[in-house]
């Protein structure tokens, strides 16, 4: 039997995983949003073995092509999404009988967004204890506004803070991508 890495299997798969409920089905639905929007910036032969995809190449093009339809949280959801996709495919077909999804219980945070249980068990000793905020931390980033021409305040978010100068100058590439010619 020949397995097929397609972006029709791809899309087959995340149905699966909805119909089986190994998948809350809005994150199967928000996972391929992601997959067919992302997977429309690469030609269609580009789709026919995703094994070998160059995920950070294709969404560069992806952002390129598309980038001014979503704001730039929405950007890091769908690679987030795309990338959570794209691996559980993989390694489902490295390993059939014993793939499980790394999502098992559907969380909901203030914001609306999951997060990912793990399967591990409580000990008695966790059981009574009460989870403990981390300590605060020295910020690793940050936020840089920037008053443009026509009065609109830019601002870039998550800026590390030892941003380096290759970055800086990626980050400005991405941007001006945006600009029109």
């Amino acid at each position: 039997m020949t397995v097929s890495y397609s972006e029709a299997e791809l899309l087959a798969f995340i149905d699966y995983l909805s119909s089986k409920s190994l998948l809350p089905s809005a994150t199967a639905s928000g996972r391929k949003a992601a997959a067919l929007k992302i997977l429309a910036a690469l030609d269609p032969e580009e789709k026919t073995d995703l094994r070998n995809l160059d995920v950070e190449q294709t969404f560069q093009r992806f952002s390129n092509k598309f980038g001014k339809e979503f704001t730039p949280q929405s950007l890091i959801t769908y690679k987030s999404r795309f990338n959570s996709v794209l691996s559980d495919f993989l390694k489902y077909h490295e390993n059939l009988a014993g793939y499980k999804t790394g999502i098992t219980k559907k969380q909901s945070k203030e914001n609306g967004s999951e997060t990912k249980v793990s399967n591990k068990k409580s000990s008695a000793k966790d059981a009574g204890s009460a989870r403990v905020p981390p300590p605060p931390t020295e910020p690793k980033s940050y936020v840089l506004q920037i008053p443009i021409s026509n009065g609109t305040l830019v601002e870039i978010r998550n800026l590390p803070m030892d941003l380096t100068e290759a970055d800086a100058t990626k980050i400005a590439a991405v941007i001006k991508a945006h600009a029109p010619s």
